[in-house]
């Protein structure tokens, strides 16, 4: 028995002095973030221009891996069943961490993935097209009031942040139209400016060339992600008077739980530096994503999701959008 019972301290401690050594060292090689959308989103986007200053930053390279579909679910999952070394990170929006796992089958739970740093919240912002029947947000009320069950808004998903918005709008303002999920921003913007969708909800970055060409017809009517302040110079829900009708939403980096403390400190210690970079600030103010409010406390960020869970958990079930899934 004493035999058995060195065995295990001696292995415990090999362990132990193995976690402290790779933290000690790291990172000592190439980091990969798991994006799970397509390439020029703005999650894509934003672990691009990370990865453009990981070099200076993490002393490493970064390298970008796309693996879009699932609803996010499955590349996830990969991060979160990947050895935790904190060579494998996630981005992903948080609403598809703590809200879609409600619904969809996930490969992991919400305390299988650890966040380490977030840019801050981005906006998601309800647009018309050069066809829609509306150019305010007012309008849009009004219209969808004058025309129960008809308008048809599009959004990135269902329990996206978008598509969340789009079902609070509809129970906070008592109002009748119809949601249609699409796979990608790309896909949402040429259904909205060909006219086969009234409106659409997206990701403010991804729609930042058709803001500032005038000659587009597009006009964005709300941002549905903000209290306030939109960085597109547009009204919040709030601003306007709904104070529960929008959703926050924030890009996430994570590493896998069971990750050591010294390799998460180190990290949220880099992304806390390079979010302060003034080259970086400007990438992201091109966006419209200022890095403001920007968060490196990992602890705190993993509190906040483990909270957020509940409170999606409770709005899914209030809003009755499960069954529509």
């Amino acid at each position: 028995m004493k035999k058995i019972l060195s065995i295990v301290c001696i292995l415990a401690l090999l362990c132990s002095m193995t976690a402290v050594a790779m933290a000690d060292g790291y990172p000592s090689g190439t980091i990969t973030i798991i994006c799970p959308f397509g390439a020029g989103g703005g999650n894509d986007t934003v672990a691009r221009i990370v990865s453009n200053y990981a070099d200076k930053y993490f002393g490493v390279t970064m390298v970008v891996d796309n693996q879009p579909g699932g609803n996010t679910m499955p590349a996830s999952g990969v991060v979160a069943k990947s050895d935790p070394d904190g060579y494998t990170l996630l981005i992903n929006n948080n609403v598809n961490i703590t809200a879609a796992t409600h619904v969809y089958q996930a490969p992991f739970t919400v305390e299988d993935l650890i966040p380490v740093a977030t840019p801050g919240n981005s906006s998601n912002v309800l647009c018309a097209g050069p066809n829609s029947p509306a150019a305010t947000f007012e309008e849009f009320v009004a219209y969808v009031k004058e025309h129960p069950g008809e308008a048809i808004v599009s959004c990135g998903g269902f329990l996206n942040g978008d598509g969340l918005a789009l079902f609070k709008i509809q129970k906070e303002l008592d109002l009748d139209f119809i949601i249609i999920p699409y796979a990608s921003g790309s896909e949402q913007i040429a259904a909205l400016m060909g006219g086969h969708v009234d409106f659409s909800c997206i990701g403010g970055s991804n729609i930042v060339s058709y803001m500032q060409d005038e000659t587009s017809g597009f006009k964005a009517l709300a941002d549905v992600a903000l209290e306030k302040d939109s960085p597109y110079g547009i009204p919040t829900l709030p601003e306007l008077g709904y104070e529960n009708a929008y959703v926050t939403t924030s890009r996430m980096f994570y590493v896998p739980a069971g990750t050591p403390q010294d390799v998460i400190d180190t990290l949220s210690a880099d992304f806390e530096k390079l979010f302060q970079d003034p080259e970086v600030i400007e990438r992201f103010d091109a966006l419209a994503e200022p890095c403001t409010s920007a968060i490196t406390d990992s602890a705190a960020l993993f509190e906040a999701q483990k909270e957020e869970f509940v409170t999606y958990g409770e709005m899914i079930e209030d809003l009755g959008v499960a069954g529509m899934i």
